[in-house]
């Protein structure tokens, strides 16, 4: 004879009682994939979020696969339009557009030369491949 146990929430099972004495006979469980809740091991359904254990005959389909992705499209876009403000800032505070002087430094005109349309030309493409790019 085996001495009586107490009832602990994850052991479940049926009670026998023989005489004086309770026997405690558990079913094999399984955990419950969503909620980690016990239940018994013919169980379809968890009794705590009636999620199913068995797959259903649903149709899955694959995940797409993108060259860029949306995520790294957003950060593209982003470092694209801060190039397109900086090429904007040098073309109105290096090209005379406003009421200061204009720098004549022939090194900074030869720059100013060759960053102005790099930077507003390229942010432009650039931003243009980030919206493109997450599609593809």
């Amino acid at each position: 004879m085996l001495p009586p146990r107490e009832k602990s929430p994850r052991c479940t099972g049926a009670v026998y009682k023989l005489g004086l004495f309770r026997l405690w006979v558990t079913a094999p469980m399984k955990n419950c994939p969503y909620c980690g809740y016990s239940n018994y091991d013919h169980a379809t359904l968890c009794r705590k979020c009636d999620n199913s254990f068995v797959p259903t005959g649903g149709t899955f389909y694959q995940a797409r696969t993108y060259w860029i992705g949306p995520d790294r499209a957003k950060v593209i876009r982003g470092r694209a339009l801060s190039l397109i403000v900086l090429g904007l800032l040098i073309k109105v505070y290096w090209g005379g557009y406003g009421p200061w002087p204009t720098i004549d430094l022939p090194i900074l005109v030869t720059l100013r030369a060759f960053l102005e349309p790099l930077l507003l030309y390229g942010g432009a493409v650039l931003w243009l491949f980030g919206w493109i790019g997450c599609y593809i």
